[in-house]
């Protein structure tokens, strides 16, 4: 299995590594390496086998942009979210699942994807439940997502912190 400390130093473009500024960089369950890079610096998705990456690219033949998070869910599924929105990669195609921009993703434990999305009003909190999807709350801005110990899952703001208890949403301000 390949180990994070063993990623060669001074990997450039020319060994297939796309941009400079990880965003980025999950390992896999099969030992490969994730990463997603800016925008500003030629973004892309890259997976690292030990050997080579591979880049990959969106429907229309461009790169991926300003990819913000990377996660790998319970059945080995990549997922990618970025400018170019949230992206799923089941190890042979991948499927666009939202044009929005998504900076945040979390898998609870019961399987269902949870992501910080722009829409008109802001950021929003978004839940896949493997068949469809629900916006959840609006905020002003969403920089993380975790799930306690009962199954609550928590969202961080600009100015608050939020708690959705699978029935209604409890704001904690300062």
């Amino acid at each position: 299995k390949y180990t994070l400390g063993s990623l060669p130093l001074g990997l450039r473009s020319a060994d297939g590594l796309s941009g400079r500024s990880v965003n980025v960089m999950i390992q896999d369950k099969t030992g490969k390496l994730w990463l997603g890079t800016r925008y500003s610096d030629s973004g892309d998705v890259s997976c690292y086998d030990g050997k080579r990456f591979t880049s990959f690219k969106n429907k229309n033949g461009s790169r991926f942009s300003n990819v913000r998070s990377i996660i790998e869910d319970k059945a080995g599924n990549i997922w990618f979210g970025g400018q170019d929105g949230l992206v799923r990669y089941d190890g042979k195609r991948l499927t666009t699942l939202s044009t929005n921009f998504t900076g945040y993703i979390f898998e609870d434990k019961a399987g269902n994807l949870w992501t910080s999305e722009a829409n008109i009003n802001g950021t929003a909190l978004y839940k896949y439940d493997g068949s469809s999807s629900g916006c959840i709350v609006v905020s002003r801005m969403i920089f993380g997502i975790a799930e306690d110990h009962t199954g609550n899952i928590w969202f961080g703001t600009m100015n608050r912190v939020g708690c959705y208890d699978g029935r209604s949403v409890t704001e904690f301000k300062n």
